[in-house]
């Protein structure tokens, strides 16, 4: 790794005080808190709370009953605990600490364990870490005090999960996985697991009390890295000062500093910069022992100046005379001895929100001072991103690519991630870049695989590859690049076709749709697969064909499942029956992958089709058709199995969640879809709860296609592999156009409607009337067509106020700019 040799420190040791924070005190099943994450099959649990049998004095403890059935080879699970809505910061403590009393023993207590799984989310991406202690549970006991060490122990290679601390589940267990590192500045839940490890039905009582988590840590605060900004922290300047970050201006060679402008706006010297801290900082454990350090050159003649750290309700701050040699200096300033300022005692280091350096009362304009390396502690910083892998290659077989690549030398414990598109290119940041799933390959591993795919009928195609790698703290290299491209034959897959059924009836006969290549998945065919862990025999057990075919007003689809075991309740609708899911995106999709679904004009839908409805299951399970004239589901008469037939609105896929803004989709002959499928099977009649095998389409798919798009695979509307430039239902070539948006004057959503007549990078800003940026509505490469952008006001930093707003929009050579009001 190369490191900043004056950035490179060993991590402050813990205090000997101990701090603790509560978590939950169970008390009571609070209305707010989300108690039961998930309950397996005919697994169940209940929860009473105790004012009797408890910790301390006050209060009470909760009882949970876990119930959990037979349901897999390897056992099961119930799931108990909390999310929250914004991030938690654990960072300052080390040690989770709470109460817990078995009060009813496991029947196999052998095989009972106990897991504790914390969540956390970097950049929108979760992952979770698992702690398990193996016999905490299997007897009856009073109260036990558990603590628990709140750290991610190395991984090795074999992760088996254990009492010394939290680490990722084998791969094969199917959990979020994201940087492999606990960021306990980002926790977004908690989870007390009982697991069952063996196909026996089981039951448990444990009630729990007193949950905190104890221990402070010294945790380094930094403010800025000699590169940039960290991402918790947000800058603004008062008083006409102003504030820029500027490359090679630090002492070292390559380094990053602040550079301050003083202003004097209101003639008495108080001017200054700071920013704000979200979420806040707990420097508790630090306070006592840290300092804040920076290095500062400065102009002759720049007065005091004032270094101060901020909570809700106070302040502290050390005021100090620069040197005025115009030569780099460095500052360092214990916090213990830093002093209240301006009259606001109330300080909570553990809660800090701002950080500034301002003039005491002894600014002026036009004095310019360099800051770099502003931080707390000792914390360990690597700002340089590491080489790029070298040896990049494409090697090619019938539908099959394999790249390639040289590890980076010195960059243990980096990820790499490989990047592709039809020409050539340099910067992975190009939308018309994609990114290649799955992510943060590990070192050693130096191989990735491109399925080929192309509408229709095999094809070559060609392709250039990258691959960046991520060091240990997160910086990313450039891309290394293949030195040629690689051609190689793709696999012509079936596609949703423009040409649906003319006699559609949803009867169950198949025959009109012979003139339509169904998706075939089947497990001897190697179209489709089981999910792990679960069982899918043969193609007799289940197989499928799903024909798809669309028009300007409907999603036509139909399943002709083979099915040896017929198995639904009378509700019908439960994924854990017998039932296909479909995961796709309407729009034409282009560049990077994803997680969670999209909407708006790239909306994304998880359809059911269970017995009695057909459901949106991102939507909570919404109905969109009943059995009827435009939807069929049931059981073959004959053969194994089932029929699905459903002829689907476009308006009422768009409209049935009206919070998202969805637009109706178009079908455009080249449109890039992505989709995927799920088969759900169970072959145990009576038990609704039972399903045994998913079919998956996808590679990717093991079961979590539910969850993120970028598990998808894709497949195409009509032959073509892009947009001709010519619209299929009006016959007349596309042009460039920008509507005026409607309704306007808005409030509180407009719709912006604006057509491509080649497909290219779009851009589309908003800007207020001093011509400042306010909204980006659309920056990715799209389709030739028709699109719709959606503004909201109320999704935009502090909200807009009523006024005269302008949308501007480019491609290519086209640009175009029009007004529209928002009346509030």
């Amino acid at each position: 790794m190369r490191v900043l040799l004056s950035l490179l420190f060993v991590v402050g040791s813990a205090l000997s005080a101990y701090g603790q924070t509560l978590i939950n005190n169970f008390d009571n099943l609070r209305p707010d808190t989300a108690f039961v994450f998930l309950v397996e099959g005919g697994s169940r649990t209940t929860a009473v709370a105790d004012t009797i049998d408890k910790i301390g004095s006050t209060g009470a403890s909760t009882e949970f009953f876990s119930y959990l059935a037979s349901l897999h080879s390897w056992g099961t699970f119930s799931q108990i605990g909390e999310s929250y809505t914004a991030p938690q910061d654990w960072s300052g403590n080390d040690t989770l600490n709470f109460w817990l009393k078995v009060s009813q023993a496991p029947v196999h207590p052998e095989a009972m364990v106990f897991r504790i799984h914390l969540v956390d989310d970097v950049g929108g991406n979760e992952e979770e870490l698992l702690y398990e202690h193996a016999t905490i549970i299997d007897t009856m006991v009073g109260w036990v005090n558990l603590r628990v060490p709140l750290y991610a122990r190395p991984t090795t290679g074999v992760e088996v999960p254990d009492t010394t601390g939290f680490i990722h589940a084998p791969s094969n267990w199917g959990m979020a996985t994201n940087d492999g590192i606990l960021d306990k500045s980002r926790i977004v839940a908690w989870k007390f697991v009982p697991v069952s490890t063996t196909i026996a039905e089981d039951s448990v009582k444990i009630k729990f009390d007193g949950f905190y988590r104890t221990g402070h840590l010294a945790v380094p605060m930094v403010i800025f890295t000699g590169k940039d900004w960290m991402g918790y922290f947000s800058t603004w300047a008062w008083g006409q000062s102003s504030i820029s970050v500027e490359p090679n201006k630090g002492y070292l060679p390559g380094q990053s500093a602040v550079k301050w402008v003083q202003g004097d706006e209101w003639g008495n010297g108080w001017t200054g910069w700071g920013g704000d801290v979200n979420p806040t900082f707990d420097l508790g454990g630090g306070w006592a022992v840290d300092s804040l350090k920076f290095y500062m050159k400065c102009d002759t003649g720049v007065g005091p100046i004032r270094a101060q750290f901020e909570s809700a309700n106070g302040k502290r701050g050390s005021v100090f005379q620069p040197f005025n040699d115009t030569l780099w200096h460095q500052y360092k300033f214990p916090l213990r001895e830093m002093v209240v300022q301006d009259n606001a005692p109330n300080f909570d280091s553990t809660k800090i929100n701002k950080f500034g350096i301002m003039a005491e009362a002894s600014g002026k304009a036009g004095k310019t001072l360099y800051i770099t390396e502003i931080w707390t502690g000792t914390p360990t910083i690597d700002v340089i991103p590491p080489n790029a892998p070298t040896g990049v290659a494409g090697s090619g077989t019938n539908y099959l690519n394999v790249i390639t690549w040289t590890d980076t030398p010195g960059e243990a414990g980096a990820k790499y991630n490989v990047y592709l598109a039809d020409h050539a290119w340099t910067d992975v940041d190009d939308p018309t870049v994609e990114d290649l799933p799955p992510y943060n390959l590990t070192s050693g591993t130096q191989i990735a695989e491109h399925v080929l795919r192309h509408p229709v009928t095999d094809a070559n195609i060609t392709y250039y590859y990258g691959v960046t790698a991520k060091d240990a703290t997160g910086n990313v290299s450039a891309p290394g690049l293949a030195s040629s491209p690689t051609t190689t034959l793709a696999k012509g897959v079936p596609t949703i076709s423009l040409n649906p059924p003319t006699t559609f009836t949803a009867d169950g006969d198949l025959t009109e749709w012979s003139s339509i290549t169904p998706i075939e998945l089947a497990i001897s065919k190697l179209t489709a697969h089981a999910a792990t862990n679960t069982t899918i025999s043969s193609d007799a057990d289940l197989s499928t064909l799903c024909y798809l075919a669309v028009d300007a007003d409907y999603l036509y689809v139909a399943f002709d499942v083979v099915d040896d075991v017929f198995s639904v309740d009378t509700a019908g609708t439960s994924y854990l029956q017998d039932s296909p899911d479909l995961m796709i995106g309407l729009y034409d999709w282009r560049g990077k992958h994803h997680t969670g679904y999209t909407g708006g004009p790239r909306p994304e839908y998880h359809f059911r089709f269970a017995l009695n409805a057909l459901m949106i299951d991102n939507f909570g399970g919404a109905r969109i058709l009943a059995p009827g004239a435009n939807y069929y589901w049931a059981q073959k008469p004959i053969e194994p199995g089932y029929i699905v037939e459903a002829k689907i609105p476009l308006t009422a896929i768009a409209n049935a969640n009206p919070s998202r803004n969805d637009v109706k989709f178009t079908p455009v002959d080249g449109y890039r879809i992505p989709i995927d499928f799920s088969i759900n099977d169970n072959d145990t009649p009576g038990d609704p709860n039972a399903r045994q095998g998913i079919l998956c389409y996808s590679r990717l798919n093991q079961d979590n296609s539910w969850s993120d798009q970028f598990y998808w695979t894709y497949t195409w509307v009509g032959t073509r592999m892009t947009p001709t430039g010519v619209d299929d239902n009006a016959s007349t070539p596309l042009t460039y156009a920008l509507a005026q948006n409607y309704p306007n004057p808005f409030n509180p959503v407009t719709q912006i409607r604006y057509s491509l007549a080649q497909a290219g990078n779009v851009s589309m800003r908003v800007y207020d009337i001093l011509g400042r940026e306010v909204a980006t509505l659309v920056n990715e490469y799209l389709g030739a067509g028709e699109h719709v952008a959606t503004f909201n006001p109320a999704a935009t930093r502090g909200g807009l106020a009523s006024g005269v707003y302008f949308y501007r929009i480019e491609s290519g050579s086209f640009r175009d700019v029009k007004k529209m009001m928002l009346l509030k």
